[in-house]
């Protein structure tokens, strides 16, 4: 089941860290890149987010659509970001 939410990223998560930023496609239509009403593609990207449970660190990877005009840059090599920096 498809769920959508809004998550204060800076309040919840420790770090996040991009693993993979696809294009977005269209339903039905495998080769087409899914847009906004005004043209922006869309895309999606998948994180590994860290926060503290219990005194220990757990690490959960996460699904997030974007909206971005261009390609988004190659995420090898990109190292853990402060969600204060997002």
């Amino acid at each position: 089941m498809i769920q959508n939410f809004k998550i204060d990223q800076a309040a919840t998560f420790d770090y996040v860290r991009l693993l993979s930023m696809e294009p977005k496609t269209a339903f039905g239509d495998q080769f087409r890149q899914e847009t906004t009403k005004d043209g922006v593609p869309k895309w999606e990207a998948q994180l590994v987010a860290g926060f503290r449970q219990f005194g220990k660190t757990q690490n959960e990877i996460i699904k997030v659509g974007i909206r971005l005009a261009r390609r988004p840059p190659s995420s090898s090599g990109w190292p853990p970001t402060s969600t204060r920096s997002l």
